[in-house]
């Protein structure tokens, strides 16, 4: 919920800059939801969400993955890349004792072998602290590269897994929460990604 208001605001100084001539209108920034999910508390070895996107989100997935700009129908808009963003990301005091982090890849659910799975990015308490320090309490991972090996099969549904590597400590069992996840999607911008 933080993130959308903030989302609206810095849209909001960003069309007051442009109508006051202070930014060109061409660097406005737009994105799209695809799919998302709320709640997720990261606990155990592995954790896996399945997010469904419809046949002309996954094309246009593809379209990204293979580097050219893609478009939805009835959206006027050039997206250049697609971005996993996870929301209101915390630790939990097990979890803040650290000595693990979680693998993020990304399948297309039909065909998730583990050959076949991208990693999209870590998270861990390193990165939540960093992120913490700078005031966000979101992380976004740029899906190109991991979108980039997907064969021609449907995308939907598409696998976000969490894959732990390292261990807690402390004795409090394998299976304590860790990190707790307020809201999760994928999406297209129409940034380039990184």
């Amino acid at each position: 919920m933080r993130s959308l208001r903030r989302d609206r605001f810095r849209r909001f100084f960003l069309l007051l800059a442009a109508a006051l001539g202070v930014v060109p209108a061409w660097s406005f920034a737009a994105s799209v939801v695809l799919a998302s999910g709320s709640m997720l508390t990261l606990a155990g070895a592995q954790h896996t969400v399945a997010l469904k996107v419809n046949a002309a989100q996954g094309a246009a997935l593809r379209q990204i993955a293979h580097g050219r700009p893609a478009s939805l129908p009835g959206d006027s808009a050039s997206y250049r890349s697609a971005l996993l963003v996870l929301d209101d990301v915390e630790l939990t005091a097990v979890g803040a004792r650290g000595g693990y982090f979680y693998k993020i890849y990304l399948t297309p659910a039909g065909d998730a072998r583990a050959t076949e799975q991208q990693l999209a990015g870590t998270l861990g308490p390193f990165e939540i602290a960093a992120a913490r320090k700078r005031g966000a309490a979101s992380m976004s991972y740029s899906l190109g590269g991991a979108l980039g090996s997907f064969g021609d099969g449907p995308v939907s549904p598409l696998a976000v897994t969490f894959q732990r590597a390292g261990s807690t400590g402390g004795g409090d069992g394998a299976d304590a929460a860790l990190i707790g996840i307020g809201s999760f999607r994928v999406e297209l911008s129409t940034e380039a990604g990184n």
